[in-house]
């Protein structure tokens, strides 16, 4: 009967200080690198302006290239953050969002660049409108949206909306990728379909939260794991500095930055950096 009872009770394990040292310990080299490539940014699109003319790009999508860059930046300091504290599993989630601009920079590129970048654009518009619907009809939130604000929103997708069918409007707002197709059909045709199987597989479970077993195991009972732990760091640190380094060269490519020799040793030296590690 004591064993029955013991086997129904929940247990937490609180970890210490040390576990999370030996985590930065075990993935310094993964961590400085990241660090590195953060600070090649602004080597990389030095501050000043882009002449889209002579490098034969259209406004819109300049704009838009810059744009989802700004975002893969962002994306890959938060990774770096956050399993820097231990905390893998959360930043798993984070790849999708990572290898999202990956694809759409690829798609931008491929061909008719403005229209695609219009398409972008106008999908941005539309989610800033659905979520301004969202926050009109919350009583907590209603105030946020000023009418300055929302004749804003309303004008311009107004104006995306003169420029379509009304039925290809709509299919706009309900879909969930701006291409107006599925994420995953966009990733096969640049070339990702095998990146797209592999972060989205890995990163659904901590999406979704239904990745249970990084946080509960069973033992003589349940322990529930609140605190830091080494769980998926290796396999979000590889993908999201490889991710990363796709974009680098995607931008390079847009922009003609001319920055190929060092986007070429990034790679050298992240291989290198990877089979260390897989060596250990």
């Amino acid at each position: 009967m004591e064993q029955n009872d013991q086997s129904k009770r929940l247990k937490t394990d609180i970890w210490s200080k040390e576990d999370l040292r030996e985590i930065r310990l075990k993935y310094q080299k993964y961590f400085e690198f990241i660090d590195e490539l953060l600070k090649f940014v602004p080597k990389f699109l030095p501050e000043g302006q882009i002449d889209i003319e002579a490098k034969k790009s259209g406004v819109l999508f300049a704009t838009a290239i810059l744009a989802l860059f700004a975002k893969s930046v962002k994306s890959l300091r938060a990774i770096k953050i956050l399993c820097w504290q231990g905390l893998g599993s959360d930043a798993n989630a984070l790849l999708r969002t990572l290898l999202e601009c990956l694809i759409s920079l690829r798609f931008i590129k491929m061909e008719d660049k403005e229209k695609k970048a219009t398409e972008y654009f106008a999908f941005c518009a539309i989610q800033e409108r659905k979520l301004m619907n969202a926050m009109q009809n919350n009583p907590k939130l209603k105030y946020v949206i000023s009418e300055p604000i929302r004749k804003v929103v309303m004008d311009v997708t107004e104006g995306i909306k003169a420029e379509m069918s009304e039925e290809e409007f709509e299919n706009r707002y309900k879909a969930s990728h701006w291409s107006g197709g599925q994420i995953e059909t966009v990733a096969q045709e640049v070339g990702l379909k095998m990146y797209y199987d592999l972060a989205y597989r890995i990163s659904s479970r901590a999406i979704h939260a239904t990745d249970f077993s990084d946080h509960v195991k069973y033992h003589n009972g349940f322990k529930l794991y609140i605190l830091p732990g080494d769980k998926w760091h290796r396999e979000v640190l590889f993908a999201s500095v490889l991710f990363f380094l796709l974009i680098l060269i995607e931008v390079n490519e847009a922009f003609y930055l001319r920055q190929d020799e060092a986007l070429e040793s990034f790679k050298d030296r992240f291989e290198q950096l990877t089979q260390t590690l897989d060596s250990q």
